[in-house]
């Protein structure tokens, strides 16, 4: 989970029914964030609500909210951005690791580390390793190939 950042912060404390509180952790409930959440919507109401409030006190509030919005979109678009680029490498890495192995995949099984009681295919699996980076176009490691080869054939 992504911790948030703040400008100035400050701790703050609340109290609930024990019960309430060890509910809400079983449940995996941000108790925090759900804390923070209930007072930008207290302050939201209370602003609407409040006559001596200056137009001046409202837009810095609402210029911050904004600023935080589009902060949370830009880490969000980020971590899309990378899953995706995580994906497609995996992906690439798959369709090059049945070109090199093709329909060998059960010989490269039975040659993982699991199986290899002495270490006599280490090598195998570093030539292999190099086989699958130099037709993906990027660096692979010999781990990876194994996890691929672990997953079995391709539905």
């Amino acid at each position: 989970m992504d911790r948030p950042t703040f400008r100035n912060p400050k701790r703050g404390a609340f109290w609930c029914e024990e019960r309430d509180l060890e509910l809400a952790h079983a449940l995996g409930l941000n108790v925090s964030q759900i804390c923070r959440d209930a007072v930008r919507a207290a302050i939201g109401r209370a602003i609407q609500e409040a006559p001596g409030v200056s137009d001046r006190t409202v837009q810095e509030y609402v210029a911050l909210l904004r600023q935080e919005q589009e902060e949370r979109e830009a880490r969000i678009r980020e971590l899309a951005a990378s899953f995706q680029e995580k994906e497609e490498r995996k992906k690439q890495i798959d369709d090059a690791v049945h070109r090199v192995l093709g329909d060998n995949l059960d010989v490269a099984y039975r040659r993982l580390p699991e199986f290899d009681r002495y270490g006599d295919r280490i090598d195998w699996w570093d030539e292999v390793a190099a086989a699958v980076s130099s037709v993906a176009g990027i660096p692979v490691t010999a781990a990876e190939v194994q996890r691929i080869v672990r997953g079995g054939k391709r539905g």
